[in-house]
């Protein structure tokens, strides 16, 4: 299904990557550069100190939430295609007002992950899966993040096992897509992104819901 709705719109879908991966690109190109020009990095060729290493990935965290809560633009594009809407390769971009939400949701879903994750990962695992449409619930209702949180977790916990068997599969999918020289990620991170969106249909949708939807079978991403 994910797939299907994804080769029916696939230049908008790589014309959205290339725009977000340029950007992406050049955030990091800006911060490193910052970092070398402040000798808070060793020269390229040389293995940075324990301090080094550290003043880098703490310059990096923010950097890394910043391109997470872009990346949540992508989600706005699938719910377009899949609710009927117009789709365009700027649909990653239109938050509507609710970009610093999402920026929030977007730290409080990483730092959660990983500190489940840095205990055995399963919690990491069960964690992400539970919070996994807070930005969503965000940018498609303009909820508070607390309330956004509150929702994924009571909606999905029933859930929580195919749900999670779905993430994974779609990240799997979206792993391999880099062995391809990366190219294989312009098709697998749609499927990936459409994979969530249909799920988030089907948890989250309410009383009235448009056809294409409608169509959807049972957990067939």
């Amino acid at each position: 299904m994910a797939w299907k709705l994804v080769q029916s719109n696939l230049g908008n879908w790589i014309v959205a990557e290339i725009l977000l991966g340029i950007l992406g690109v050049g955030m990091n190109m800006v911060v490193m550069f910052s970092l070398q020009a402040a000798h808070l990095t060793p020269p390229p060729g040389v293995f940075p100190t324990w301090q080094q290493y550290v003043t880098q990935e703490l310059f990096m965290f923010p950097v890394i939430v910043l391109q997470y809560a872009m990346q949540v633009g992508y989600y706005r594009m699938a719910l377009n295609q899949l609710r009927g809407l117009p789709t365009s390769p700027m649909d990653v971009f239109a938050f509507k007002g609710q970009f610093l939400p999402v920026l929030l949701g977007t730290f409080l879903f990483m730092f959660i992950t990983w500190l489940g994750i840095a205990f055995l990962i399963l919690p990491g695992l069960i964690l992400s899966t539970l919070l996994a449409f807070t930005n969503l619930l965000i940018l498609d209702r303009g909820m508070k993040v607390d309330e956004a949180m509150k929702l994924s977790w009571t909606v999905v916990k029933p859930h929580m096992w195919t749900a999670m068997g779905v993430f994974i599969v779609a990240a799997l999918a979206s792993f391999l897509g880099a062995f391809a020289c990366c190219i294989g990620l312009l098709i697998t991170v749609p499927i990936f992104v459409m994979s969530v969106a249909i799920l988030y249909e089907r948890f989250f949708r309410q009383e009235v819901v448009v056809a294409p939807v409608a169509q959807i079978p049972p957990f067939s991403v």
